[in-house]
């Protein structure tokens, strides 16, 4: 099981609009929850470029339907594969650059970095999500985009390619391990 999160909160810009005292005794305005739930979704989409797309979805599709006024923090799960890509040969690499000093170290950088690009440009042709950067290794999700069989095969069917693809993806010095898992994910 891949466990996603955040592990620390974000700090969303949310203006925080005056409240008014109700003559009932409750001190909160109806709109609060309205305008923190508006700015809350409207903030969610404008940084979903920043994060996975299957963390921007679980957070707009779940998070919409909870009471702002009392947020609580949430797992949620589905069934789905998960892809593993590590990277061979890393960390001989990264200390033979490292001993050459700070030129090694931009070196290092310049050749991974193109590398790690074309790994995510292949994962996502495939259909599939990086949801995390584990050092030298990507952790991604390919979910079925309905409940049926059908949508479970063919998301099977895009990971076991893309592992195959992956395993093209190679330089000199550089190549990968990958291992597919498929079940609930959390």
């Amino acid at each position: 099981m891949v466990q996603l999160g955040v592990t620390t909160p974000p700090k969303w810009p949310l203006s925080s609009p005056k409240r008014r005292h109700h003559p009932k005794g409750e001190n909160r305005d109806s709109n609060t929850d309205s305008f923190i739930s508006g700015s809350f979704i409207a903030t969610s989409i404008s940084i979903a470029s920043f994060v996975p797309n299957t963390l921007a979805n679980v957070l707009i599709e779940n998070l919409a339907s909870q009471n702002f006024a009392t947020l609580q923090p949430f797992s949620t799960s589905f069934t789905g594969i998960c892809l593993v890509a590590d990277i061979s040969n890393f960390t001989h690499l990264s200390g033979v650059f490292c001993a050459r000093g700070k030129d090694g170290l931009d070196d290092l950088q310049s050749s991974t970095s193109g590398y790690m690009g074309s790994l995510v440009d292949t994962i996502y042709s495939f259909g599939g999500d990086v949801v995390k950067f584990a050092g030298d290794a990507l952790i991604c999700v390919f979910k079925p985009t309905e409940d049926t069989l059908r949508s479970y095969q063919l998301s099977c069917a895009y990971a076991l390619q893309c592992a195959w693809t992956l395993k093209e993806v190679s330089t000199a010095e550089l190549s990968l391990h990958v291992a597919i898992s498929c079940g609930e994910i959390c």
